[in-house]
């Protein structure tokens, strides 16, 4: 049972904004207020569904809980999820059930918001009342990692061998796996700041690509998502040939010289070798050590990655997830951008 005097809500409302934001402060120190008017406003897909423990004695908000809707497609039909986020309680109710209630009211919303499902990248304390709440399908992430400076994940090992030879030979065997396969030689890159209506000619190519899951990626979408976010700052780098066709582009941020990709498009999988290979150049540029990538196992794109150099590093992730009990069945184009950020 809640403890006396608290009860679970479901709304939209910005009632509740400034005490969220305050349990931010408390919580997660650092969040940045317009996280919460993002999260409200721009998402096509609508605004996020909030879950709140409130002190009916004093109206603070005590614990969270959100679902932030997202479309996505398979062979070109709708499906309606949503992501997990937001799951926070005060300490002073911590280790009172509250968290539990919260997560049990998300999980019971899926048939009421007309979702086909909802999922979470938990993390080690949230896991297991997510399972007990309903939310207990699996679906397994993997993280990835182009080394760019062999050098740094050398030392990082702590071998303190004098073989520099090692070095220069891995160095070079980076080299080998930038290089351009003939079918991208006749292509391009660029930095852009935005998305316009020519990323949605390729979001209609490719939400049409058989048997795999994806994401919507609508310039709507991606200019809500990346160009819009108050909490990180991302870099865009389309893809192109000389004539200036888009084939596709890759969406990434760099923090403590580690490149992270959240989104990576073609239209064509023959285009990613040509797509790592300047991004592996931009990364050398600009000083970061490794490209880092996170996705689903059975990511149709995974095969074209491992090819150019990316090699798994740590245990195995989880999606966990309610709704569509095949999901399991499906290939599916999973990138760091389709969780909550």
């Amino acid at each position: 049972m809640l403890p006396a005097g608290l009860s679970i809500i479901h709304t939209r409302s910005v009632k509740y904004k400034d005490k969220i934001i305050q349990l931010w402060g408390e919580c997660l120190p650092g969040t940045p207020e317009g996280r919460f008017d993002w999260l409200a406003k721009g998402n096509p897909a609508g605004p996020t569904e909030w879950f709140l423990a409130v002190d009916e004695n004093n109206g603070n908000v005590v614990g969270t809980g959100s679902l932030m809707p997202k479309e996505l497609f398979y062979n070109g039909i709708r499906i309606k999820g949503g992501i997990v986020g937001d799951l926070m309680v005060s300490p002073t109710v911590r280790k009172q059930g509250v968290a539990q209630h919260i997560q049990r009211r998300i999980s019971d919303s899926l048939v009421k918001l007309e979702m086909d499902f909802l999922y979470v990248v938990p993390n080690d304390k949230s896991k297991k009342l997510l399972v007990q709440a309903g939310i207990d399908h699996v679906l397994l992430l993997k993280d990835y990692l182009l080394p760019v400076d062999f050098e740094h994940y050398y030392k990082k090992l702590g071998f303190n061998l004098p073989v520099k030879f090692l070095f220069n030979f891995l160095q070079n065997l980076g080299g080998v796996f930038s290089v351009h396969t003939s079918s991208d030689e006749q292509c391009t890159i660029s930095v852009v700041s935005n998305f316009n209506e020519e990323i949605d000619d390729l979001w209609e190519i490719v939400k049409e690509i058989q048997n795999i899951l994806i994401g919507s990626r609508s310039s709507a979408y991606l200019n809500w998502k990346y160009c819009r976010n108050p909490v990180s700052d991302f870099r865009i780098l389309q893809y192109r040939t000389l004539s200036g066709v888009l084939l596709g582009y890759i969406i990434f941020s760099v923090t403590n010289s580690k490149l992270h990709i959240f989104e990576l498009i073609s239209i064509k999988s023959k285009y990613y070798a040509g797509m790592i290979a300047e991004l592996r150049k931009f990364a050398k540029t600009n000083q970061v050590v490794g490209i880092y990538l996170c996705t689903t196992k059975n990511n149709p794109v995974l095969k074209a990655l491992r090819w150019r150099g990316f090699f798994p590093i740590g245990g195995d992730l989880q999606i966990l997830y309610k709704g569509e009990m095949f999901m399991e069945k499906r290939a599916w184009a999973f990138f760091e951008g389709d969780r909550n950020i």
